[in-house]
This record gives C-alpha cells, structure tokens and sequence, in this order.
C-alpha cells in the first residue's frame, strides 16, 4: 500500500506522476473536495484521469492537508478488497478509527476491478461521513451504470473529455486571440488536422507517426471497450455486431441510423440492434444527434444521426476519412452539437441551443450552398445563421438574413463570441 502513497514519508507527490498542466476540470473538481458526496470520474480510456487524481492529491497536500489520512489505491496495480484496504489503511496508516478523524481522503483507481464495489462502497460512506471518496476507472460504462443505480444520491459524476482544441493549442505553445483570429487561419490548419487525427489523447501529443497513433486508438481504446467492458457489464458475446456497428459509423460520420433497415439488412432483432447501439452509446464510443421537431420546442425519437464520440475514431480504422464527413464530426465533439433540423426534404446540420436561442449552423468543406441555406433560414422564419468551414471566413447579409462564415476551429476556440449575431 505504502508505494502507492509516497507522500505518506516525502510528504508530496512524486513529479513523474504529476503534468504540469490541469485540465479544466480539475478547478471544478476543487469546489466538490469537502463534499459529503462520493466524487465519481468517468471518460474515455487514456484520457487523464489517473492524472488528474494524483493532482487532486497534491492539492490537498499543498492546502496542508495531512499526508497521512489521504490514501490512493489502484486496483488494477494490486489485487484487493475495498474492506480489507480500507481496514489495512485504518490499522497501520492511521493507527486509529475513522470516526476518530475529521476528514480522510480516499482515492480509488480502477474501482470496477472489485467484485460488487459498488454496494461495498456504499456501505463504508454511510456507515463514515468524514470518509471523502474519490473513484474512477477505464471502464466508465461500469461506472457510470452501477454508480447511477446503486450510488444514486451518493455521488457527483464528472465526465473527463478528451482534449480540447484549445487544451490541445495551448499544450502545442499556439496563441489566438479573439481579437485577429483571422490571421491565424493558415497557420492553424496543421495544428487542426494533428489534433483531429489524435483524437484529443493525451499520450499522443507528441507522437507524429501516424501508424502508432492508430494503433494507439484502435487498441488501446477502441478495442478494450468493445472487448471488455461492454461484454463484462452487459454479458454479450456478439463482439463482431459491436466491431461492425463502430466501424460502420466511423465510415460515414452523421449518417442517420435506421434501426429496421439495419435490422433486415444484418438479419438481426430490430431490439439487438437497438440496444447494441445503446452500449456503444453509453461506453461513450458514438454520441446522437437528435432531430428538432419544427417548432425546436421537442426532439423526435425516431432519425437520429451517430457520430463517432472522437475524431480520431475513423482514422483508427481506415487510412483515408472524408474531410467533409470530419468537419462535421469536430464540430459535434467540440460545441457539444446535440440537435439537427430535418423536415419534409429540408435540413439544417446542427441547430445549437444556446440558452434561449436556436443557433442554425452548417458545416461545408466545399461549396457554401449559401442560397439553399439562406432559404432554409426563410422557411423557418430565423434571421442568423453560421457555416462552419475548412478555412474560410465573411459574412453575407441578404435582405433580412445574416449568415457568418467562419472556419470550424475558430468556433471550437471562441464558441460564444462567434455564434452571436
């Protein structure tokens, strides 16, 4: 246990274990340290948050927090149980018991190693309120479904995402300001299409060899979830329809799934395919985009389109991706895009909500089409628009229409000074 907690005799965290960069979430992560609530942090695989657990830890040493009484435990590193850890910590690290002390800090990695973790867990947070508990693992859908259903109430979930274009700008020592981000445009393309093809992980920042980087993805990431932990938690055994869904959609970014022509074309149960789709979903391996109804007020059910959750998925399987179809793909992993508009043969990429206004916005590699999308505007009685593109920028005023163009990764660095009118 001790090898763990090297803090316990230096009193701080080894650097090695440390990056000198936080994440964004790690300030939010900060306001929730004296919490009653078991802090609970989910992501994709390698995308920092054994890092991130370790820089929580050094900051509560530098708050002077004693060393003592802050404990982290790997499971994966060292077999165990929750109760035998906790009791061994209790007997031979703090030398008294828990209720003797105001507050211990506990920080458990990949948790879903241990059989029935979560009803263990629960017992010792109601049983020790000054037991502050900190969990995360590689495997978020475990997680995330367990901590949902049997932690309800208990815990604050958090989402570490992969990078952003911006984290990814300022670790690459690459400044834009607001103020003439326009004089970056061919500067920055290098940079956008290194960060699309790595996906957002932090490991693979400074690797350019572009075979390493897909097999990175692929197994690293790809595979460990459709191989591991979608079977473990769900009990399939059907890996091929898992592979051949993800590869699927990573062909053809923003397709629109069609549960029953998939189900006949695959001669599968229209329920198999949909709850396939659902696991991958909740594995955070593809996210949907919702259709707006025509009043924007309600989402149908039924047309949705799957994207990959990270644009460096499709590159993880096929050596040539549509530009246009990653375009697309980044503005959904970037502004968190979650609505489309399509109706009676009109349709618009993506509708973005911003508090109580409805932001239409296309996404164009080539031609603008801007007759068609101001028409489409027309029709649905908006005044604003946006096209997101490779590298160009201007804005086009017809009559009573305002259409912004700007390029795709200037909207992922300054999402809300773009998409105002």
């Amino acid at each position: 246990m001790a090898m763990f907690n090297p803090w316990w005799t230096t009193g701080k965290v080894k650097t090695d274990l440390l990056e000198e960069y936080r994440r964004p979430l790690f300030d939010e992560l900060k306001e929730f340290l004296e919490d009653r609530q078991i802090i609970l942090l989910y992501g994709l695989r390698r995308v920092g948050k054994t890092t991130l657990m370790y820089q929580l830890v050094d900051h509560l040493l530098t708050k002077g927090i004693q060393s003592d009484v802050i404990l982290y435990f790997s499971f994966d590193e060292s077999s165990g149980d929750i109760r035998d850890v906790l009791k061994s910590f209790e007997a031979k690290v703090l030398r008294k018991p828990f209720e003797e002390l105001q507050r211990v800090y506990i920080f458990f990695d990949e948790i879903q190693k241990v059989d029935d973790w979560d009803n263990k867990l629960k017992i010792f947070y109601d049983l020790h309120p000054n037991l502050k508990f900190f969990i995360c693992g590689s495997a978020s859908l475990n997680l995330r479904k367990r901590g949902g259903e049997n932690l309800a109430g208990r815990t604050y979930m958090f989402h570490l995402e992969p990078l952003s274009f911006r984290e990814y700008l300022y670790l690459r020592d690459v400044e834009v300001k607001i103020e003439n981000w326009e004089l970056h445009t061919e500067r920055i393309m290098p940079y956008f299409w290194d960060y699309v093809r790595k996906g957002g992980f932090p490991e693979l920042m400074t690797n350019d060899s572009e075979t390493k980087v897909r097999e990175y993805v692929r197994h690293n990431v790809i595979d460990r979830i459709m191989h591991i932990d979608i079977p473990s938690e769900f009990g399939l055994h059907d890996t091929e329809l898992l592979t051949f869904l993800v590869e699927w959609i990573c062909r053809d970014p923003g397709m629109i799934i069609n549960v029953d022509s998939l189900a006949k074309q695959l001669g599968r149960n229209r329920l198999t395919i949909r709850n396939y789709l659902s696991y991958l979903q909740y594995a955070l391996l593809i996210r949907f985009v919702k259709n707006l109804r025509p009043n924007f007020l309600s989402t149908s059910r039924k047309m949705k389109k799957a994207y990959p959750s990270s644009t460096g998925f499709p590159y993880a399987f096929f050596n040539e991706v549509d530009e246009g179809k990653i375009l697309e793909n980044f503005i959904v992993q970037a502004l968190h895009a979650a609505h489309y508009y399509r109706n009676k043969g009109d349709e618009i990429d993506f509708i973005i909500i911003n508090e109580n206004d409805r932001i239409p916005l296309e996404v164009k590699s080539g031609d603008l089409q801007l007759g068609k999308f101001i028409k489409n505007l027309r029709k649905l009685g908006l005044k604003f628009g946006v096209i997101a593109t490779m590298n160009k920028f201007d804005e086009i005023s017809q009559d009573d229409v305002i259409v912004k163009i700007v390029p795709a990764w200037a909207l992922a660095l300054f999402p809300e000074e773009l998409l105002k009118r």
